[in-house]
């Protein structure tokens, strides 16, 4: 972001241009609505802005605006125009900070479920920043204290695995959507815990059939990354023919 435009952003944010924007969206205006999306995701490039949409300064209203913000964006879904779709950008810039992180992450608040959900959106905007926002969610869940409740939502991993693979489905057709979903099983297997998940879920095998169809190198590459994190863990897992079947790079000259 270059030094002018973070500073047109920075007195936007004092000026409680978050708020007002929330507040139209929460009376149900329809008029400019995409607009005020979009301004509100260059809001949130700056963490100030970010941390006025988290409202976190306030026990009771914490998390209000990503809720009001999720259900329309949910509730839009399918519309043509969309007028929502860059609350993806917007879920991708909160997802930056822990406080973001663990606001989507927080036990019964089903927004990993709901950004799960538009994975499968026509949307390619969609699909990128929810995407993404997984990705950072991901990144730091160890650190977080977040992980477990990754962890624990095993339908939400296995649409994950199968948009990258496409063993029983079709697999996501946009490759940096691909690398990003790549990417947060990347970190999860990295982590004790989240390997032994994926183990039991048989990620091993739906990777190496995702690997054989695969043609993006930069995917490729984080797949292999994949490949080598389970195998320095297969001698651990009592089926070590798994780890035979994760040898996915050498087969693919």
């Amino acid at each position: 972001m270059s030094v002018q435009k973070e500073g047109a952003v920075a007195e936007l944010v004092k000026l409680k241009v978050v708020g007002r924007i929330m507040d139209y969206l929460q009376e149900g205006h329809n008029e400019h609505v995409e607009l005020l999306v979009m301004l509100l995701a260059n809001l949130t490039t700056s963490d100030s802005g970010c941390l006025r949409l988290l409202q976190l300064d306030s026990s009771s209203l914490a998390g209000f605006n990503v809720a009001v913000l999720l259900r329309r964006f949910l509730d839009s879904a399918g519309e043509q125009p969309d007028p929502h779709d860059h609350t993806a950008l917007v879920l991708t810039n909160i997802t930056r900070l822990k406080e973001g992180r663990k606001l989507l992450l927080e036990p019964g608040r089903g927004m990993l479920q709901a950004l799960v959900s538009q994975l499968s959106s026509p949307n390619q905007l969609r699909r990128s920043g929810c995407a993404n926002a997984l990705r950072n969610c991901c990144f730091r869940a160890e650190e977080d204290g977040t992980l477990g409740d990754l962890l624990e939502d095993t339908a939400s991993l296995e649409n994950i695995l199968e948009l990258l693979c496409g063993v029983t489905r079709k697999k996501e057709s946009d490759a940096a959507v691909r690398n990003s979903l790549a990417e947060c099983i990347e970190m999860l297997v990295s982590t004790e815990q989240g390997g032994q998940v994926l183990w039991d879920m048989k990620a091993p095998e739906m990777l190496r059939k995702g690997y054989e169809t695969e043609e993006d190198p930069e995917v490729c590459a984080t797949m292999e990354r994949i490949a080598h994190l389970f195998l320095a863990d297969s001698g651990a897992v009592e089926d070590t023919k798994a780890g035979e079947d994760l040898n996915v790079a050498d087969e693919k000259e």
